[in-house]
């Protein structure tokens, strides 16, 4: 029965070092940033695209909004249905130096 114990406090041991290493790995790596994605066309709008709002807001790519326009449509896709006001060059900024990306 001691052997037993010992073989459970050695995998202990080793569950326990294995766990500070992979602590340390994802320390190392740094935080995991999600951006934010346009709801039209469901990709990352990661720098340089440019981000216009509505007045509540909502966020979409350029490229969507510009086809949106295209089409006639002058108010948000999402369910405010307010009108665009323009870029959000906050956004875009901040996103540049969130990624690095100046």
């Amino acid at each position: 029965m001691d052997g037993v114990k010992e073989d459970i406090m050695e995998l202990k041991s080793a569950v326990n070092a294995e766990m500070m290493v992979l602590k340390a790995e994802v320390a190392k790596s740094g935080p995991i940033v999600s951006l934010p994605e346009c709801p039209i066309c469901m990709q990352d709008m990661a720098p340089p695209t440019r981000i216009i709002q509505c007045q509540m807001g909502h966020k979409v790519c350029e490229p969507c909004h510009d086809a949106a326009m295209g089409r006639g449509r002058r108010d948000c896709p999402g369910h405010c249905g307010t009108s665009f006001i323009g870029r959000d060059l906050g956004m875009e900024a901040f996103l540049r130096q969130l990624t690095g990306n100046n």
